[in-house]
């Protein structure tokens, strides 16, 4: 994953130079862990086969670096300083006005309704019909309705997660963009970022990567249903744990919002073809951390469809790798 995502960082500052936007705003990367420090090192070893810089620091040596930041000696951080944070909705934005340019349609709000494999697939939305000899299905958390139509059902857990925005506590003196990096608690499965959104916040959230052990999973047509008892449950937490590692924030969330993760039991894409319609192609289950990675996935899909090798081996993310129902 370490080389696909550096390259898909250099495909978002082509995509930078092409539109002339800013998306791509630098930071730091830290996974800090204590009980799974070995995973940490694995890590490490991974961006030192890619030839990626990195360094290991402790806990004291953390604080220094980023002195908005607090964990115990005992802790390690992994630290990446060539990672970047992206504008999510810039992002979006210029994909598509580049898609315009060389002649894409946009078709927005059709719901898909029926899909009818063959030499030329028909495909049936709430607002017309299309035919086409290839398909490229990229569903979001509605994947596992769309692929149980074309027989399709990969083990997908769709899970709202709560996004807490903390505030900077008045009169702290820290510099939000300097002294906070991108940071992952690989012990907990906690992710925390400056936010591009909202000034002088952080935004904090369970990563669920892989597994469902907390939470729980929801449609995504009844994403908020049931959700009181684990939004009070998630506000607990995180305001101890803001309170105990980033004192400079107040431990409670000025705004929250939800999003969904479509996981996957490893925390892994799916990216494949479909066994018995070979013009379908589908990907799937980004579980959390699939949209830095988004030129690259569709570069792949589109070698995929078209048949043609494909710029990494996407063994790993076949579907196969996972018991058939």
């Amino acid at each position: 994953m370490a080389d696909i995502v550096t390259q898909s960082l250099n495909m978002w500052e082509r995509l930078e130079e092409t539109t002339g936007v800013k998306m791509l705003v630098p930071k730091p990367f830290v996974v800090v862990a204590d009980k799974t420090v070995e995973g940490l090192r694995s890590k490490a070893r991974t961006l030192q086969t890619v030839g990626l810089p990195h360094r290991l620091a402790g806990g004291p040596a953390l604080r220094t670096d980023y002195p908005t930041l607090r964990y115990p000696a005992e802790f390690t951080g992994l630290v990446d300083e060539q990672e970047a944070q992206i504008r999510a909705d810039k992002a979006i934005r210029c994909f598509q006005k580049v898609f315009l340019q060389k002649g894409g349609v946009l078709r927005d709000g059709e719901k898909v309704e029926a899909i009818t494999p063959g030499d030329v697939i028909t495909l049936r939305t709430s607002r017309g019909t299309y035919r086409a000899r290839r398909l490229v299905l990229t569903c979001g958390p509605w994947a596992g309705d769309v692929l149980a139509g074309v027989g399709l059902h990969p083990p997908l857990q769709v899970m709202p997660i709560n996004l807490l925005y903390m505030p900077k506590s008045q009169g702290a003196l820290i510099c939000l963009r300097d002294d906070f990096p991108c940071l992952f608690d690989d012990d907990n499965e906690v992710g925390a970022f400056p936010s591009l959104e909202h000034p002088d916040t952080i935004k904090i959230s369970f990563s669920q990567q892989g597994g469902t052990d907390r939470g729980h999973t929801a449609h995504p047509d009844r994403r908020d249903a049931d959700m009181a008892a684990q939004l009070a449950a998630d506000q607990a937490f995180f305001g101890d744990y803001v309170t105990k590692h980033f004192p400079h924030f107040e431990s409670e969330p000025c705004l929250v919002e939800r999003c969904m993760y479509t996981n996957t039991p490893d925390g892994n894409f799916i990216l494949d073809r479909h066994p018995a319609h070979h013009n379908i192609v589908f990907g799937t289950g980004f579980s959390g951390h699939g949209f830095m990675a988004a030129p690259v996935v569709g570069l792949l899909l589109c070698q995929m469809v078209l048949d043609l090798p494909t710029s990494y081996d996407v063994t790993p993310f076949r579907l196969s790798r996972f018991p058939c129902k």
